[in-house]
């Protein structure tokens, strides 16, 4: 009995493995957009709680959990490979966070939930539009925040 276990978690250790390092990938690639951010001129009281926020909600939705912490509600969550973080550029004026496969309900949600967690910011403008992507229809969303 003992030597089946054995081999039944062997069987199962490599797809954990697997898990593991896509959401370590993950946790790197927001630790460079938070770096990114960090090393512009601008000043880090404005930056950072539009970073943590968005790293802790997509930290969560990465890991498809529902949950309440602090200012946000991570209300996503990650089943569906379709949802992404493309990228946040921050040039000295403001902030413009791009992804896909969000609603347009949810990048409302989304947009406000980053602009309520900054009195800094000011969403100017957000842009959805359809495209295909890998053979699917999918939405990609643009939101912009003016720095006050």
């Amino acid at each position: 009995y003992i030597d089946d276990m054995k081999q039944k978690n062997n069987t199962l250790e490599p797809q954990v493995q697997v898990q593991e390092t896509a959401l370590i990938q993950k946790r790197a690639e927001l630790s460079a957009i938070n770096i990114q951010l960090s090393n512009t001129q601008k000043s880090l009281t404005v930056i950072e709680p539009v970073v943590t926020v968005l790293n802790d909600m997509l930290w969560d939705m990465y890991q498809g959990r529902e949950t309440i912490t602090g200012d946000y509600k991570a209300i996503y969550n990650l089943h569906s490979s379709n949802i992404g973080l493309s990228a946040v550029n921050f040039d000295g004026e403001s902030i413009t966070v791009t992804g896909y496969g969000l609603t347009k309900t949810a990048v409302l949600e989304y947009a406000g939930i980053l602009r309520g967690s900054n009195r800094w910011l000011d969403v100017v403008v957000i842009n959805m539009e359809k495209v295909l992507l890998d053979d699917q229809l999918t939405s990609i969303y643009s939101f912009e925040f003016l720095l006050k």
